[in-house]
């Protein structure tokens, strides 16, 4: 491969494009996922360029139809180079950089389509603005699907970043009325100064208010165990339960859950049927649903666990008991998504990047971490004043 860059016979399209391309790659992993993404965006490259570290390990030869340019929905594609950058925990200017191996390849490939590709809006404003974008989407999304909730938890936790403000995560888990168990990132707050119980529960209120949580829904709250969060009086513990009490919900409804590292929440994944008939600590109005059950026929011979069994069983037969399964279900054991939330978040606010804003790194990290995806599509259909296409069961 130097040999032929360095020398020789005159090197073909594809070759130069090597070349050039060599003399702007580095080893930033992030540029090898932009130019993948060509063949999943309107078949830009029917092969698409393979990277490693610095060097190439192959390259497919583009075949390319003039015809299929036009097809192409180029914000669509500037978005999901966007979607790269915030994934890989790249700053905002990658995007231009990528735009320059783009250009680099097109000027080889497909010469006659090179303005096309220089037209591409990919400079650092516009990718912060596209990830903004894919934030709201997604922010959507997490409402729409909230609503559809029976029970939820949440888990919260307070890391100081490389400023010296402290960001509280907060998580969301929680269950249909299908026994389906959803757990998305909802909000980063950032507290500035001393953080105390007061300031805490504020963030959480907001949070609540802004994702249109019902508290009546709400099953536990998870924390680290830090003074801040378990105090009974100025703690976020003694603020959330006298909060409780003003709105009339009783305070044994919501379980405060501290430092409980990795425990998977009861009836969860592997209990069985007999581990619940056995229990002697089921609360008094499900003790006469569990004896049902130990006699149903048709549940005992079905030779289903876990949540599949729980499936099975009716509400309107056994309410008790399907109710406090769903609710144990929604429950975290631990704030171990936090802890890795803040990984990603000390990748992205660096000492080389300590200055994005707060709003910046929420979006960032919601389009990074969220098992929501940003409904492109749409967000394309929106700016080119077209009506959204309709969702597909």
């Amino acid at each position: 491969m130097a040999g032929l860059c360095e020398g020789g016979n005159e090197p073909s399209g594809s070759l130069k494009a090597i070349c050039k391309l060599k003399k702007l790659f580095t080893s930033n992993q992030l540029l090898t996922k932009c130019l993948v993404s060509f063949r999943l965006n309107s078949i830009l490259f029917r092969q698409s360029l393979m990277l490693a570290g610095s060097e190439f390990q192959s390259l497919g030869r583009a075949i390319v139809k003039e015809d299929e340019y036009e097809k192409v929905r180029w914000d669509g594609f500037c978005d999901r180079v966007a979607k790269l950058v915030a994934e890989n925990n790249k700053p905002f200017s990658d995007g231009e950089f990528a735009k320059d191996l783009i250009v680099t390849v097109a000027e080889e490939v497909c010469p006659s389509m090179i303005n096309s590709f220089k037209t591409l809006s990919l400079g650092r404003t516009a990718i912060v603005s596209r990830i903004a974008e894919m934030d709201s989407d997604i922010e959507d999304q997490l409402r729409s699907m909230i609503k559809g909730l029976t029970w939820y938890a949440l888990a919260l936790d307070e890391c100081t970043d490389i400023k010296h403000t402290a960001q509280l995560a907060i998580f969301l888990r929680g269950v249909d009325d299908e026994l389906n168990v959803f757990e998305e990132f909802l909000d980063l707050v950032p507290i500035k100064g001393h953080t105390s119980g007061e300031d805490i529960f504020e963030a959480l209120h907001m949070v609540a208010c802004k994702h249109e949580l019902s508290w009546e829904k709400l099953v536990s709250l998870t924390t680290d165990g830090a003074p801040s969060m378990i105090g009974n009086s100025r703690g976020l513990m003694g603020q959330f339960y006298a909060f409780l009490n003003e709105i009339g919900i009783p305070r044994n409804s919501v379980k405060m859950i501290h430092c409980i590292i990795h425990r998977e929440a009861p009836c969860a994944k592997s209990a069985n049927l007999a581990n619940v008939i056995q229990t002697k600590e089921a609360p008094l109005n499900c003790q006469l649903e569990i004896i049902d059950m130990q006699n149903n026929t048709r549940i005992r011979s079905s030779g289903k666990l876990g949540i599949e069994l729980w499936r099975l069983i009716d509400r309107d037969v056994y309410p008790n008991l399907k109710n406090l399964v769903s609710r144990m279900l929604a429950m975290f054991g631990g704030t171990y998504v936090c802890e890795q939330f803040f990984s990603v978040m000390n990748n992205n606010k660096n000492n080389r990047r300590s200055r994005i804003s707060d709003s910046n790194l929420v979006a960032t990290l919601r389009v990074s971490v969220s098992k929501l995806q940003p409904d492109i599509d749409r967000l394309v259909a929106a700016k080119t004043s077209k009506s959204p296409p309709e969702k597909t069961e």
